[in-house]
Order: C-alpha cells, then structure tokens, then sequence
C-alpha cells in the first residue's frame, strides 16, 4: 500500500531499531527485507551502504552500494556526497572521482539545488583540488559559500581551501552577521535517526491518509 516508499520506509525503521531502540537484530532483519525486495531501489542501496560505512566499520563493502545508489539517484544531493567522500577517503580512486566530479550525462553539480546541496558542492570543492580540477573547484566553492557561508562544511574544509588562512581571521561577529543577513542558515527535514536524504529532490506530499488509496484507485480508471 506505500508503494514506492515501502523500501525507504523499512531502512529508515531499521535505523531507529538501531539507533534509537538498541535493537540490533531487529534491525538487521529490516535491512535485510529491504535489500531482498527492494533491491534497485536507490534509498534502500544508500542507507545499506551507510550502515556499512558507520555502523558496521565495514566501509570497503560500502562502495558498491554507494554506486547503485548514486546511479538510482543521480540528482540527490546526499547520495552524491556520501559517493564522493568514499571514493576519495576510503577507495582513493582519483579516476573515478574526477570522472564523477566532471559529470557529463546528468546534470551538472553546479546546476543542482535543495536541500543537501551547499554540503555536497563544499566536499566537491576539495576533491577537485586533490585531483587537480582547480578552476571547477573554484566553481564548487564559491557556490558552496554563497549558499551556505555559514556551513559547517565550510569551516571545516576552509583550511584546505585556504590554507595561509584561517575560517576565524576573515569572520568575525561582523561578517557573520552580515553573511547571515545576506544567506541565511540552512534547515533540513528528515529522519529523527538517518540523513534526510528521502526528502532531497522536489516530490508530492499527501497530507491525507486516504489521498494515497484515491489517486492510485483513479489512476487504475484511466
């Protein structure tokens, strides 16, 4: 009856059972369901491969479900980050990383927007230093920080992107302010006890519990 967020729904349970419940078992049953029936489905891929990345400590088995993920979801700003981040801190596979960052049959990374989005082009940014994309790296940073220069992603990567200077020397209460003033902050909803990944990409919502029956039911008239 849920339809396409059936698979999400049980990934997301598990890691309350995990988490929030302390039940492992419990949990690993969930994921196990959800692999087994939903096995092409992009959510369902990505949070196997964050259990494995950070539950399990079994990051090198992550990758492959990272990569089915970022193919079922190639415009979800979550996915691409935790994808990115593995190929360069856990596979250090410079090729395939430059591959991703220079994409070319989907939609530019520069050209995505939402939720997640600052995050994802603040790691990008310094990937494509490591890999010698300077310019595109420029591009990166400088949208990341017009979007979010109050980010914890762009505190922590400044150093590496800047590294004659610190984040502190060049913001102090002044021009955060006047950076807040200018941008904002920004907010996410999500999961209590995952990323907010299933709500990264324009989507209906249904705010009636029958809604979901009724246009199913007129969809099978037509």
């Amino acid at each position: 009856q849920q339809g396409d967020t059936c698979g999400p729904r049980l990934v997301e349970a598990a890691a309350m059972w995990l988490h929030g419940l302390k039940r492992p078992k419990v949990a690993q049953t969930l994921r196990q369901l959800a692999l087994e029936r939903f096995p092409q489905d992009g959510l369902v891929q990505y949070y196997m491969a964050r259990y494995l990345d950070y539950d399990a400590k079994r990051s090198r088995e992550a990758g492959p479900h990272y990569e089915l993920a970022s193919r079922a979801l190639p415009n979800n700003a979550y996915v691409l980050r935790e994808y990115l981040m593995w190929l360069d801190m856990e596979a250090k596979d410079k090729g395939r990383l430059q591959t991703m960052l220079q994409r070319r049959n989907e939609r530019q990374l520069l050209d995505l927007t939402g939720t997640g989005v600052a995050e994802l082009l603040c790691e990008a940014a310094a990937s494509s230093k490591d890999v010698g994309l300077s310019d595109l790296s420029q591009r990166f940073w400088a949208k990341a920080n017009a979007v979010a220069p109050l980010g914890k992603c762009v505190q922590n990567n400044w150093p590496l992107l800047h590294p004659n200077e610190g984040y502190e020397e060049g913001h102090d209460a002044w021009a955060r302010f006047w950076k807040f003033v200018a941008a904002g902050v920004t907010h996410e909803t999500g999961a209590h006890h995952g990323p907010a990944v299933r709500y990264a990409e324009p989507r209906e919502y249904l705010l009636s519990p029958t809604a979901a029956a009724t246009a199913r039911a007129m969809a099978a008239k037509r």
